[in-house]
């Protein structure tokens, strides 16, 4: 998007113009979660959930430090992430200045994240972390890559967050 194009854009609410928000979106997600013995009589290479951390901060944004996020910090020490080299990142990101505090606080800078355009070019309610977990799941096993990311949130200025670890074992 050009600049002259976002600044052309209407203001929703300032300083966030329509491109800074989601639009309005329908769909669904789904997701198949299978056993070890099942998940090889579907594929020889499956992709396996490696950790699932969730928590939630208080819905009062008075009592809270909104420069961080100490959910998405304890999930990365309960999921042991900081040494590990992500291939892509699916982010539930829906609103632009979401996706470079998140990639910072997850330190993902360097990291292809939301290729599939993420909540930004359709938001699909109640299921967008679904979603992203499913897009992060289809990024590894189009890329042939091994480590993924996916984040799930909920709530006032990323109240609630999920983070899953996906990965491919070789």
């Amino acid at each position: 998007v050009s600049e002259d194009l976002y600044q052309a854009d209407s203001l929703i609410s300032s300083p966030l113009r329509g491109f800074d928000c989601p639009p309005i979106s329908d769909g669904a997600s789904a997701m198949v979660i299978a056993s070890e013995d099942k998940a090889f009589e579907f594929t020889d290479n499956p992709i396996w959930i490696e950790g699932i951390d969730h928590s939630i901060e208080s819905s009062n944004l008075g009592s809270r430090d909104l420069a961080t996020s100490p959910t998405i910090q304890n999930a990365i020490t309960n999921l042991n992430l900081k040494n590990i080299n992500f291939d892509v990142a699916e982010l539930h990101t829906q609103f632009s200045h979401e996706v470079p505090f998140l990639r910072k606080l997850l330190n993902l800078t360097n990291v292809p994240t939301n290729l599939s355009g993420g909540p930004l070019v359709g938001n699909v309610m109640m299921c967008a972390g679904l979603d992203a977990i499913g897009k992060t799941f289809q990024s590894l096993v189009r890329d042939q890559s091994d480590h993924g990311i996916a984040h799930a949130s909920s709530g006032p200025c990323l109240q609630h967050n999920m983070v899953v670890h996906l990965e491919r074992h070789k």
